[in-house]
């Protein structure tokens, strides 16, 4: 028998064969073609085990997870799957200045298939000298060096404004604190990103459609509009497109080869939100549905709801994207040194719960992601732990 390792970078089903094709490899341009055949005359026992083996290559591909795959010496045909899943991970918003030794820290302890999200303002220096581009290159070359169990998604980060800059029609509403981000300055962003640092991971979006800010409509807390959808959409395609084709190692997330998209849709409670995840406006690739503080996450009643909603949207929790393909963010959770970090571990506990694949727990406030919490190398073990 042989081995092929790596990432799941295509699914394909061909219905006239009944056969389910995977690319597996460290990228997307250097891959194995394996398969599964689904033949008529497999006995049912047979039929149960090859679907297993679809689907947990499925499942590998949306979680970005890498895979041991066994077939015959001369032959593609996949007989066995290993994934190597963590039970979460981690999202770090590292807004850190240049030098910071927390780079370094990080660099050591984050899990293998982390997100690591570098400060908006790196991306307003001079992105065309050498010195600034052969340092933050050099950082972000190391926080995505592999560790056993693969390596990290290292990402910039693009405000958004809510999608209050898409060309919706006029006399639209708008929300308070929001500053319009116009298509071509969020293009422009992500290009000064790619300048900065070719082998970026991504792009993660911040401020993203929210209905109780901007709806592309007269009115604010209603559905969203097509022209915000399709606002979302095309920057999608631009961010996965301009970091394409993605760099040797990298993680492949919600099934997308190219370049990466973490967007910031926070407390987007309404049913309608499918959009986000899926379809002709797909938004991201993983998508952060939470980030408030320890009070309101650990808070439950029904929608509409400043705490976390006891009849959460079934789109946060629809099993063919959570829980890889969804984050929460929580803050203000206290350093419990004398009683073991019971709200840390609380919060995790709850964040599993929900399906969230991804979690970053903070002691500080939103308004400044510029430290890691005390208790972090005890996080990231509850993170990790089965």
């Amino acid at each position: 028998m042989a081995e092929t390792l790596g990432f799941v970078q295509r699914v394909k089903w061909n219905s006239a064969a009944s056969t389910a094709f995977f690319n597996v490899g460290p990228t997307a341009t250097s891959t194995t073609l394996l398969f599964a055949v689904l033949a008529e005359n497999d006995t049912e026992s047979a039929l149960a085990l090859k679907r297993s083996l679809v689907q947990a290559m499925v499942l590998a591909q949306l979680a970005g997870s890498e895979v041991s795959v066994m077939h015959p010496d001369t032959g593609g045909e996949v007989t066995q799957v290993e994934m190597h899943l963590r039970a979460q991970n981690t999202a770090v918003p590292a807004f850190w200045p240049a030098q910071s030794p927390l780079f370094d820290l990080l660099q050591q302890s984050a899990l293998p298939g982390a997100i690591i999200v570098l400060d908006p303002d790196i991306a307003n220096v001079n992105v065309t000298d050498p010195v600034q581009q052969t340092y933050w290159q050099g950082v972000v070359r190391e926080l995505q060096t592999p560790k056993p169990g693969g390596t990290r998604s290292v990402l910039g980060y693009v405000y958004t404004g809510a999608g209050s800059g898409a060309p919706c029609p006029p006399g639209a509403a708008q929300g308070p604190g929001i500053t319009p981000r116009s298509l071509a300055e969020v293009e422009g962003e992500v290009d000064r990103w790619k300048m900065l640092c070719p082998k970026l991971d991504g792009i993660f979006f911040d401020v993203g459609p929210e209905p109780d800010v901007f709806t592309g409509t007269a009115t604010l807390n209603g559905p969203i509009a097509q022209c915000v959808k399709d606002f979302y959409g095309t920057i999608y395609q631009y961010a996965k497109t301009a970091f394409a084709p993605a760099r040797p190692g990298h993680p492949v997330l919600g099934g997308n080869p190219d370049g990466t998209v973490f967007l910031n849709a926070s407390q987007y409670e309404p049913d309608d939100g499918g959009w986000i995840m899926d379809g002709p406006s797909r938004a991201c690739d993983v998508a952060n549905l939470w980030e408030v503080g320890i009070a309101a996450y650990t808070t439950t009643q029904p929608r509409p709801t400043n705490v976390y909603p006891s009849d959460p949207p079934s789109w946060w929790t629809d099993t063919r994207s959570a829980p890889y393909r969804i984050a929460h963010v929580v803050y203000s959770v206290p350093d419990e040194v004398n009683q073991n970090q019971a709200d840390m571990r609380r919060v995790v506990a709850l964040s599993r719960q929900r399906l969230a694949g991804y979690v970053f727990v903070y002691d500080g406030t939103p308004a400044a992601y510029d430290h890691l919490p005390p208790y972090w190398a005890v996080e990231v073990a509850a993170l990790d732990s089965p």
